[in-house]
């Protein structure tokens, strides 16, 4: 899709995302704040399942949403660009990790599970 495309897609999920927080505190979306329209979108990433696809690295955050799975890369630029999308300024900070964090992420047994 084209960049406008893009960004409709995830304005949309964003503003839906929000209006569903803003109804679970039985107010209007304009009522909440930066920090509850954070955590909302923050939460609302955080339940698409951990996975990956074959774009890997190069995974929009529209094709995160309509996958509904992503690692951590894919999954941090749809947070950023949810953010942005509710006027939070918001920026990706990558860090190196020890391998062995992510052991638990892929076993022996069902080294496809993720993939998809």
């Amino acid at each position: 899709p084209r960049k406008n495309q893009l960004d409709m897609s995830v304005q949309h999920k964003a503003a839906e995302v929000l209006a569903k927080a803003a109804a679970n505190l039985a107010r209007g979306p304009a009522s909440l704040g930066a920090r509850e329209k954070a955590v909302a979108l923050h939460d609302f990433v955080r339940s698409i399942p951990f996975g990956f696809n074959a774009r890997f690295e190069e995974s929009r955050p529209d094709e995160t949403l309509r996958f509904n799975k992503g690692h951590c890369t894919p999954k941090c630029l749809l947070f950023v660009t949810l953010l942005r999308a509710a006027n939070i300024d918001a920026r990706m900070h990558f860090v190196n990790i020890r391998a062995d964090v992510l052991d638990y992420v892929c076993s022996a047994e069902d080294p496809g599970k993720f993939l998809g």
